[in-house]
């Protein structure tokens, strides 16, 4: 579980460090667009999978208050949200 928790940290940090080295450009130039990748998981608890639902949980709401936030200034934030796939 610890492997787990820290590699779903590792998205927190990774889209927030992204957002915030790219977002203050895009604010002054006034246009712009961030597509963050969430899951159908972000909106239902995820038993067995947790760390995973609740990451893209995270993700979903940061992405929906982002967007709120930036309203009015031509900036397009939005969240894709896939559902199961198949691996091999």
């Amino acid at each position: 579980m610890e492997h787990e928790c820290a590699a779903h940290c590792s998205c927190h940090g990774s889209v927030l460090r992204l957002t915030h080295t790219f977002l203050p450009a895009m604010v002054e130039r006034g246009e712009g667009r961030i597509l963050n990748t969430a899951s159908v998981a972000g909106f239902e608890a995820g038993p067995l999978l947790n760390v995973y639902h609740a990451t893209k949980a995270f993700v979903l709401s940061w992405t929906e208050g982002l967007s709120l936030e930036l309203e009015g200034t031509g900036l397009s934030v939005i969240a894709l949200c896939p559902g199961p796939t198949t691996g091999e």
